[in-house]
């Protein structure tokens, strides 16, 4: 059972999503790849500030994985948000993390505020390798901006990335307000972060890649094929990137 507290915004904080970036020709083989799944989407995004392109994995568990294309390219996302959106107002992060340097951003769509965030690092800097984000909704919705298919994903379990040593600092002091399990090692980062229906999400860094910046490994998520399967009948798979290209397995 899942314990929340009501004095700190925290400790209520669950996952909201998190991105990575493929280039165009990666972009095209992962929309191939997920075809065959209804439960992927690919949105084209326009807000009133920005607009960007992604293939989107949605859990039932109000969480998603972002495949952003030709975007933040060698970089990491990962946002939280309260475990109530509406009712607790994430943007008292900063009261518990006072000594943070939070910026503010915005996202609205045709004069409609559809979100908050508060950053801790520079969220419009293309070039942040490892972005952390606080978000407060100010709709439950999407407001129309986003695809959103018939949720099929039971769970995303794990997602392994790889980065350069040099970037420990900076993943460190940006994760410091993560409502998570953290197993922080020189060569390996660890984090299992809550998420809305109570599960659990692993994001594994490996330190030990020669070049700059954040490369994706693997995922893996449990699918159901139909609305009424039990949960023996939840099937995993495994995205993963081999060489230069991605691979689907289903692991058994």
């Amino acid at each position: 059972m899942a314990q929340f507290d009501l004095k700190s915004i925290h400790k209520n904080l669950v996952l909201d999503h998190m991105f990575f970036s493929a280039n165009d020709e990666e972009f095209a083989e992962l929309k191939l790849i997920f075809a065959q799944f209804q439960c992927v989407s690919h949105s084209v995004v326009q807000t009133d500030e920005d607009g960007w392109e992604g293939l989107y994995l949605r859990t039932r568990g109000q969480y998603y994985l972002e495949i952003l294309r030709n975007r933040r390219i060698k970089s990491i996302g990962l946002c939280q948000k309260a475990y109530l959106p509406l009712s607790q107002d994430s943007r008292h992060i900063v009261n518990d993390f006072p000594n943070l340097p939070w910026k503010t951003f915005e996202r609205s769509n045709k004069g409609v505020k559809w979100f908050t965030a508060l950053s801790c690092d520079d969220y419009f800097n293309l070039e942040t390798p490892f972005n952390t984000w606080v978000m407060y909704y100010h709709k439950t919705d999407d407001m129309g901006v986003l695809n959103i298919p018939q949720v099929e994903i039971e769970q995303i379990t794990d997602v392994c990335v790889s980065s350069h040593p040099s970037l420990f600092d900076k993943i460190v002091l940006n994760s410091t307000w993560f409502n998570a399990d953290k197993n922080i090692g020189t060569d390996c980062i660890t984090y299992q972060i809550q998420t809305q229906y109570c599960d659990s999400f692993r994001l594994k860094i490996d330190l030990n890649n020669i070049d700059p910046g954040f490369y994706f490994n693997q995922a893996t998520f449990k699918l159901h094929n139909n609305f009424n399967a039990s949960e023996y009948d939840l099937q995993y798979y495994s995205f993963q990137k081999v060489g230069s290209n991605y691979v689907l397995f289903k692991k058994q």
